[in-house]
């Protein structure tokens, strides 16, 4: 497997990219490495990936749970907060996010989400996001190509944990339930 050469910049809702990049033995050709987003900022940022990539941002601390907090403030777009809760210091979030933002790929990028508190409405918004490869993670079939049901999670309101090692058998939960590498060829 040539991952450690796959030139993609992975833009994910939450640490299931990184772990995809330490997998693959790859750099990280983006930002958004042990980050969560709500889904639905996640999907407005998407559909305007490069205005929020070069707008001013701000950080803070995060209050009552664990992290940093960096706010893309793009003129005319809402804010929109990203969480990097493994951070407790905003001089190695703001380092980190000034290196990898400029390693990202603007060709090939993979955008993944889930359609935790999502709705048809943002479906067709993501429909429009315009990838190298893009995906949902899914509990149900909403009916469009991009979307993939989790097979533990069907049936549900939305899927829940997939980003998770089971250090028994030594598998992330995403890697039993989602074919990664053939979606990233």
């Amino acid at each position: 497997w040539g991952g450690g050469n796959l030139d993609i910049s992975i833009i994910a809702t939450n640490c299931v990219g990184g772990e995809i990049y330490h997998i693959l033995g790859s750099k990280f050709n983006t930002p958004f490495i042990n980050d969560s987003m709500n889904r639905k900022h996640f999907i407005t940022m998407a559909c305007h990936f490069k205005e929020y990539m070069t707008a001013p941002y701000r950080l803070e601390k995060a209050q009552n749970v664990n992290g940093i907090y960096l706010y893309l403030e793009p003129e005319g777009l809402p804010a929109i907060k990203v969480r990097f809760p493994h951070d407790t210091e905003e001089n190695v979030v703001k380092n980190n996010w000034d290196r990898r933002v400029k390693r990202i790929n603007y060709d090939k990028l993979v955008f993944i989400c889930d359609d935790r508190g999502l709705d048809e409405t943002d479906y067709k918004q993501y429909d429009q996001v315009v990838a190298y490869k893009k995906i949902m993670l899914t509990s149900k079939d909403i009916g469009y190509s991009w979307a993939k049901v989790l097979p533990s999670y069907a049936g549900r309101s939305c899927v829940g944990d997939y980003n998770y090692k089971d250090y028994f058998r030594g598998l992330w939960k995403f890697e039993k339930e989602w074919d990664y590498w053939n979606f990233l060829l």
